[in-house]
């Protein structure tokens, strides 16, 4: 090993709106020192910013164009292609990255790594030392560690939080969480996580740890609100919650200066984000009642459990049930009255109230919600029995008319513009899996929401009024952190970094040729001429190792993923 040992630190969602602020107060003493002493810079995370393809990039320093993760299900074949099957398809895990990864080139370059709940590690990758798997490990797995017999000298570990109902990470309007019980079941988590990558680092030799906090992505899912300079006041309980969270990343902050000191002096400490986080847009459009509008999104009178998540509308609407208010009192009614009351006053009034669902053989195009303003347009094209659209010129012209169209969207309120840039995927990706991924990605005014977050919906009416989300939750945004320290790092404020840069900054701190298919490259600015002198150069791509999990091991995790909000 060339250099000194390397710490990273993941804070899952991390983002500097709630260190700086939090700083100032005093409640982190540890990342305070680190943010004031050593190097930090705003880390742009991938397109989408969502966990999955983000930690994939980390992994590979490749985009998802290359690695062929867009979101948490899977695009491939025999997984899913058709976006609106997404909520019946296959999680991703490791065996889903199509590219080398920053563990096969430790394996193959000698290098020891202790590795603890970074997010797509699970099956666990072949490595010289220790990797505890990811938090996407299937509920009840004891196959959580490599080498397997690890986990025998974790007794206390926990994997995750134990979902099940009422237990959400992406929280559904209407549903409220207990606070206290949220707080307590992430602390514990965060100091079992914490305990378990500062044994294994003061025990077992290693050149490169790497721990990831999921917790810190959770919280701010969660109780944003407690945060949020907008949402101050509110009483005891929001004061309760404000105190809560401090507490929170207080005790996250002691964790972070126990491990550097695990790690010792003499060694260089990372701390980064895949995705930064902020408040969600207070508006909704839902750009799939346009595309049916448009005659692109073809609907049909709902047959089965799909209707459940549809557009609801009356069967024959009278002109006042067309009137701007009753469609006022109509959103107030679908926000405020739990489905199951709906039904019963339907019931008891004898209305009935048409669910629709979307006709897939006539629709020619449908969109969906990628992740906050962002949102990603499919065309329905003609394959192996499937769509309806002839793939080559077709689908082309298609394509152009509907980017078209979405450029002249505007705001009936304000004649305002809705969308803010119309992407082909081909100007945002490169590489071996463009053509799994969506045709267009649309992103709008940071006032709107894209359609429903991380799904498909057909959204009732084209604008949603806000507050979309009344519990104050958080939203990912793509400037995440990159804050580091130690022997090899230049201190001071740096220009923005690609999330793919970290994989190559890490295999130049180790030693190892850095190959030269990356999208990323070493963060030079951060590292001293002397650490910068080490570098072994470039060097060939490595052979990616996996394991395949079980299909019961997807079943458990779709059921996990289902509670956590994002199926």
């Amino acid at each position: 090993m060339n250099g000194p040992k390397t710490l990273l630190i993941g804070l899952d969602g991390g983002t500097f709106t709630v260190l700086d602020a939090l700083a100032a107060e005093g409640v982190i003493p540890n990342l305070a020192k680190l943010m004031r002493d050593g190097a930090r810079g705003v880390l742009r995370s991938t397109v989408p910013p969502i966990s999955a393809p983000a930690w994939a990039t980390f992994q590979t320093g490749k985009h998802p164009g290359k690695h062929g993760l867009f979101n948490f299900f899977d695009l491939s074949e025999g997984g899913y292609r058709q976006s609106h099957d997404f909520r019946s398809s296959r999680v991703v895990n490791h065996s889903n990255i199509g590219s080398a990864t920053l563990y096969d080139y430790l394996r193959e370059g000698g290098r020891k790594v202790i590795s603890v709940n970074v997010p797509l590690t699970y099956p666990t990758p072949e490595v010289e030392g220790c990797v505890v798997a990811c938090w996407l490990t299937p509920p009840g797995s004891g196959a959580f560690t490599h080498p397997r017999e690890l986990a025998a000298e974790l007794p206390d570990y926990r994997i995750d939080q134990n979902f099940g109902e009422g237990m959400y990470a992406v929280t559904p309007r209407g549903k409220e969480l207990d606070s206290d019980y949220l707080f307590d079941d992430l602390e514990d988590i965060l100091r079992r996580r914490a305990d378990a990558a500062e044994y294994l680092l003061t025990s077992k030799p290693w050149d490169l740890g790497l721990i990831c906090f999921t917790e810190t992505d959770r919280v701010h899912h969660y109780f944003w609100r407690a945060f949020d300079p907008a949402r101050k006041g509110g009483g005891a309980t929001a004061e309760h919650e404000r105190e809560r969270f401090r507490a929170f990343y207080r005790e996250l902050d002691a964790r972070v200066g126990r491990l550097m000191a695990a790690a010792g002096a003499a060694a260089n400490t990372l701390v980064v984000s895949d995705h930064g986080f902020d408040s969600p847009p207070p508006r909704r459009y839902h750009l799939s009642h346009w595309m049916r509008e448009q005659g692109w999104l073809t609907t049909r009178p709902a047959t089965g459990a799909e209707g459940e998540t549809g557009a609801e509308a009356p069967a024959a609407p009278s002109p006042a049930m067309q009137g701007s208010a009753f469609r006022a009192a109509r959103a107030v009614w679908r926000a405020l009255v739990p489905s199951a009351l709906r039904e019963r006053v339907y019931a008891g009034t004898g209305y009935a109230p048409q669910r629709l669902e979307v006709d897939w053989e006539r629709t020619r195009a449908w969109s969906f919600g990628v992740n906050n303003n962002l949102g990603a347009v499919c065309v329905n094209v003609r394959e192996e029995g499937t769509g309806c659209v002839e793939p080559g010129a077709e689908t082309e012209r298609l394509v152009d008319e509907i980017a078209e169209g979405l450029k002249r969207l505007t705001d009936p309120a304000t004649g305002a513009p809705v969308v803010r840039q119309v992407m082909r995927r081909e100007e945002v990706f490169a590489g071996p899996y463009v053509e799994r991924f969506p045709h267009l990605l649309v992103l709008l005014d940071p006032g709107f929401e894209a359609d429903v977050e991380s799904g498909y919906a057909l959204g009732p009416e084209r604008i949603e009024a806000g507050p979309i989300y009344p519990n104050g939750r958080g939203n990912h945004r793509p400037e995440g952190i990159c804050i580091a320290a130690g022997p090899d790092i230049v201190p001071g404020p740096k220009a923005e970094q690609s999330l793919a840069s970290v994989m190559p900054t890490l295999l130049h701190l180790c030693g190892l040729a850095v190959p030269p298919d990356l999208d990323g490259a070493v963060m030079a600015e951060y590292l001293t001429p002397e650490a910068l002198g080490r570098g072994a150069g470039a060097g060939e791509a490595a052979e990616h190792r996996f394991a395949e999990p079980s299909d019961e091991d997807v079943r458990l995790l779709q059921e996990k993923l289902k509670h956590l909000g994002y199926m």
